[in-house]
């Protein structure tokens, strides 16, 4: 299978879709999306708010990497959209490492929710 693009969120403009965008939640994490019109053809753009108090600089990358990893490949099988903002971040009062189990719960909770 041909693995699919990730595209950043960047600008104002596209952080500003993204905060009028809706909120789901699925513990630990939090998903900010939007579908915007005008970006129906272009591939998922990503971002992360991931707290300082979540752990050091190399416990956030990895929860980085494991998130785009599992989005790159929902977005490879058609299960996630093209044209979709997605913002995800760790709830504060979670200070643990969240397990690739639980990303991948989350993510697929979201897709469902879509539905």
């Amino acid at each position: 299978m041909k693995p699919s693009t990730l595209w950043k969120i960047r600008g104002k403009a596209q952080w500003a879709y993204i905060s009028k965008g809706k909120t789901f939640s699925h513990a630990p994490l939090w998903i900010k999306w939007c579908e915007v019109e005008e970006h129906k053809s272009d591939p998922v753009r990503l971002g992360f708010a991931v707290s300082k108090k979540y752990g050091n600089a190399v416990t956030r990358n990895k929860f980085k990497r494991r998130v785009r990893e599992i989005v790159r490949r929902k977005s490879a099988e058609h299960q996630i959209p093209k044209g979709f903002f997605l913002l995800i971040g760790v709830s504060t009062s979670n200070k643990n490492s969240v397990s690739n189990a639980d990303i991948e719960k989350a993510v697929s909770a979201f897709i469902y929710s879509l539905k």
